[in-house]
């Protein structure tokens, strides 16, 4: 994590705030904790930072008095201290907020071995300031944790944590002591350097032990590399015996053997990483202090703080090259096997490369390697190959070309897809694009080559050339004009017949800011939402749109219909947009005069309407007139009737119906083709309905031999409809059947249809049927099957017309079938809710 810029400690403490810092309130936004929730984690957080600082604090404590057992020169002072290390590996680990476990730890050693109160507050609060400003400058300036990766790292740790920050540690102290009266001012240099170089050797040994230990370091750790650690260990303890522990055979105890632990440092820097290095190192240093202490090894002087101090100096310097030697070996190690990796990479897609690869030294052109590819291409086996030349082999058609590719090669360093003809074994010609690389072989300079084939690519751009050729042409033929834009780069490619349509001489260059002044201003917009759409992946690329161009020369706009399609590559950005475009102004103008005339045509039919509503009112007046008085007569009411007046009375009157009933009919439907017919819809019984209609029509039934069949007790669903509309269908339906159906009978069928989502009603008689070829335009408005029947049974040819359209306003069915001379069928179906027929 790189640090913002701060000045002083402060800012030196910022970067490594410990991993739980920020990690209550991330899982709080994520999952969306209460208030109640978060106090809870914040409990349990600062439950876990007081236990970890009061362990700190103890393992502090009890190293300090371990520590502080060897203070020598003054009570509070010693050249072993081993909580520096384990204080500056803390902070690293588990972050600052860490600092009063360090604290505590500190006071407790020092207030209990000596001092005062005052003394080892300072005294804390240096050992605190130590760890905290060490830890921020490894942060900062050594990478961490990770400090011991590199050697210059290491340097930089050493550097800041060793010498700096125990410096400051050193001079809170001995000053602490000094104020407080527990260290005479002749000592101050003494004392400051025993606590300096006890401070630092902890820093440089303990704490890096702890560090490349701490986490998954053991997992890490092969078992192979335990066995060779523990046989190391146990020849440094032999070592270390020898050395200081006063095994050497002969009288002199102090004899200067340190040399030979170098050997077995080097042997775990080597072999064992910088894990076994220091821990070598730090039992090695453990048996020297203690052989020391005893007396013995090349630096006792008969001083215990001397001895000590000549000690520590030597193994925080034997420690620190170790551990640089170690990190050396490690990073040459992985950059070893990073190259050996990065190798096989090369090895395999250097073998399974579709291009033909060849590597051939760059001072004759000798061939040392090629690919599996090249066999497949070339026709020669890889042996057969090696050591010969392109030339040798007979590779290249016109060595004109492979002179080209050379020159270029020498002076830009590089060649980069050019094109060349090669000859195969077999004799046969093929287009390559060849590509040339420098690079070293085993430290000889060499040439890299990449050959593609490309014979089938470049015949298929020719007959793709020509295809395209042959469209053009055929669109050109078709009167399309053709347009092509890249959103790339923005070009834009018209055909000569879109010119023309837009005005423009065939030699124009046309770009996309023009063609959008090509376009009608109130069409500009349109054309571009319409592109907009187009160019967007969501949408299908899919273009379509109608619009007019400027006024041309000739005065006027012409109206062009351009249709085409967006491609887009595989991140979705649009990559090439093409179409055609139509000149319709023709077409349009076809339209217009096509809208004109259906204006003018729907003018006359409402005229039409209008005077037939007008006549039949008109008519309609007189007509009752004479059937209301032709009613009184037959009543009596001006005088007896007798028989021979009667009769021809009596046709008066029903002729008189009949064009009572023209007329009504003649009035509705007028009224249905004008829109003026409105609906009144309420649930209906359809049987009782049904029932009134044929009390209605029984007179007309009782003059003919007929038999009415029909149940209307079974109960139905009720449907939601208008009820005179319905009446009136019945009537008609029922009306027709009994004019066309002298004798027989009539059935009428009622039934619930839950699967069309209605009621059906049939009618079915058993008249004279309706011709097949007649059937499909019974439904037309005056039409009559033949006109005999008209004289013979009457009627204008309307009323099956009504019924259709009043079945259509209700959002009905009908349905006709018959069979010549033996009957027809009607079927009615009726919807439960208005417009909800299946």
């Amino acid at each position: 994590m790189r640090p913002p810029e701060a000045a002083g400690f402060v800012g030196l403490l910022r970067p490594y705030s410990p991993p739980w810092n920020g990690l209550i309130m991330d899982r709080k936004d994520r999952l969306g904790l209460d208030e109640g929730e978060q106090a809870k984690g914040l409990m349990k957080l600062s439950v876990s930072k007081m236990a970890m600082s009061l362990g700190l604090a103890i393992v502090y404590f009890l190293s300090g008095k371990l520590g502080l057992s060897l203070a020598f020169l003054n009570a509070s002072a010693t050249a072993v201290w081993p909580p520096a290390g384990i204080a500056l590996a803390a902070v690293l680990l588990l972050g600052p907020r860490i600092w009063p476990g360090i604290f505590i730890g500190a006071f407790l050693a020092n207030v209990t071995t000596s001092g005062s109160i005052a003394s080892s507050f300072g005294i804390a609060a240096g050992n605190t300031i130590e760890a905290l400003v060490g830890a921020g400058l490894v942060e900062r300036f050594a990478g961490g944790r990770r400090a011991f990766d590199r050697p210059q790292t290491i340097f930089t740790y050493v550097v800041a944590a060793g010498l700096f920050s125990t410096a400051l540690s050193a001079t809170f102290g001995v000053t602490s002591l000094a104020l407080g009266g527990f260290a005479r001012s002749d000592q101050y240099g003494a004392v400051w350097l025993t606590w300096w170089l006890g401070d630092m050797v902890s820093d440089l040994i303990v704490a890096p032990l702890i560090l490349l230990w701490a986490g998954s370091g053991v997992q890490r750790f092969k078992w192979r590399s335990f066995v060779e650690l523990f046989f190391v260990l146990l020849l440094v303890f032999i070592a270390g015996q020898i050395v200081f522990g006063g095994w050497f055979p002969f009288r002199v105890k102090n004899y200067p053997l340190e040399y030979l632990t170098i050997p077995l440092l080097l042997w775990a820097a080597l072999r064992l990483g910088r894990r076994g290095t220091v821990t070598a190192a730090a039992v090695m240093s453990g048996i020297a202090t203690l052989g020391t202490l005893r007396g013995f090894g090349p630096f006792y002087t008969g001083d215990p703080n001397e001895s000590l101090l000549l000690l520590q100096a030597f193994m925080g310097t034997m420690t620190v090259m170790a551990l640089s030697l170690a990190a050396l070996t490690s990073e040459q190690k992985k950059t070893a096997e990073e190259l050996a990796r990065s190798e096989e990479r090369f090895a395999k897609a250097f073998r399974a490369s579709p291009d033909v690869l060849v590597i051939s030294r760059l001072s004759d052109g000798m061939i040392i390697e090629v690919n599996d590819r090249w066999e497949g291409l070339f026709g020669y086996r890889r042996e057969e190959a090696l050591g010969q030349t392109p030339p040798t082999l007979d590779l290249y058609v016109d060595p004109v070309d492979r002179r080209k590719a050379v020159d270029i090669m020498q002076k830009e360093g590089s060649l980069r897809e050019y094109p060349l003809d090669v000859k195969l074994r077999s004799g046969e010609i093929r287009q390559v694009h060849l590509s040339v690389e420098k690079i070293v072989v085993e430290g000889e300079p060499c040439m890299l080559s990449i050959i593609r084939d490309v014979t089938e690519q470049k015949r298929a751009e020719e007959a793709l050339r020509e295809s395209e050729d042959r469209l053009w042409l055929a669109l050109e033929a078709t009167g399309l004009g053709t347009w092509d834009f890249n959103p790339v780069t923005g070009g834009l490619k018209w055909s000569a017949r879109t010119k023309v349509m837009f005005g423009l001489p065939p030699e124009a260059e046309v770009t996309a800011s023009f063609f959008g002044e090509l376009i009608h201003p109130e069409d500009r917009a349109r054309v571009r939402e319409a592109v907009e759409r187009a160019l967007d992946p969501a949408g299908g690329g899919k273009y379509g749109i109608e619009f007019r161009t400027v006024p041309l020369q000739e005065g006027a706009p012409r109206w062009v219909a351009a249709r085409g399609q967006a491609f887009f590559d595989a991140a979705g950005r649009p990559v090439r947009f093409i179409g055609t475009a139509l000149d319709i102004t023709d077409r349009k103008r076809r339209e217009e005069e096509l809208k004109e005339k259906t204006r003018e045509a729907q003018e006359a039919s409402r005229l039409k309407s209008q005077i037939l509503s007008n006549v039949s009112h008109e008519l309609r007046t007189p007509l009752n007139g004479i059937i209301g008085y032709t009613h009184l007569l037959l009543g009596g009411t001006y005088g007896p009737v007798d028989e021979p007046q009667r009769f021809p009375m009596e046709g008066v009157l029903r002729n008189a119906d009949e064009l009572l009933n023209l007329i009504n009919n003649l009035l509705d439907f007028s009224r249905i083709e004008s829109g003026k017919l409105s609906l009144d819809l309420e649930p209906i019984e359809l049987g009782p309905l049904l029932q009134e209609v044929l009390d209605g029509l029984k007179p007309l039934v009782e003059k003919k031999t007929l038999a009415i069949r029909f149940d209307p007790s079974q109960r139905l669903p009720a449907v939601e409809s208008d009820r005179t509309r319905v009446r009136q269908v019945f009537s008609n339906l029922l009306s027709n059947a009994i004019k066309f159906t002298e004798e027989g009978e009539i059935r009428i069928l009622l039934r619930d249809r839950p699967d069309r989502g209605g009621v059906e009603m049939a009618v079915h008689d058993t008249g004279i049927g309706i011709p097949a070829e007649e059937l499909p335009k019974i439904f037309e408005a005056f039409h009559q099957v033949d006109g005999t029947l008209t004289r013979e049974f009457g009627g204008t040819g309307l009323g099956l017309a009504i019924v259709k359209e009043l079945v259509d306003l209700l959002k009905a069915e009908i349905r006709a079938s018959s069979e010549y001379g033996k009957g027809s069928t009607f079927t009615l179906y009726l919807p439960y809710r208005f417009g909800e027929l299946k």
